[in-house]
């Protein structure tokens, strides 16, 4: 989906904010994700995949600026609940890597 095709489907333009739904965002997000992570056969590959989602979000909040449904926490939230796990699943070694950097444990 396009960041305008997002904004559409969620209500994310309706003068009502309520009935942006964060829940339904993130999982129709993490599908699209999911679908362009599944074909990555390489971590630099997943890694772009990330990227580009990480700029589909960034230009939805900015269409998006003068409403506040749209919060880095979503982002952060999405990262930690999809990208980290899948990451963890298909590449154990980088998120090895990442989880010994993070806990000082790295070793070069």
């Amino acid at each position: 989906m396009t960041p305008k095709e997002y904004i559409i489907k969620f209500k994310m333009d309706a003068k009502d904010q309520t009935k942006f739904d964060h829940r339904e965002f993130l999982s129709a997000f993490a599908q699209e994700f999911d679908g362009l992570a599944n074909a990555c056969t390489t971590y630099k590959e997943f890694q772009e995949v990330v990227s580009s989602m990480d700029q589909k979000f960034r230009e939805i909040k900015a269409i998006r600026t003068k409403k506040k449904n749209l919060s880095d926490k979503i982002w952060k939230a999405f990262f930690a609940i999809y990208v980290v796990p899948k990451r963890k699943k298909m590449f154990p070694e980088e998120q090895a890597k990442i989880e010994a950097k993070r806990n000082g444990t790295h070793r070069n």
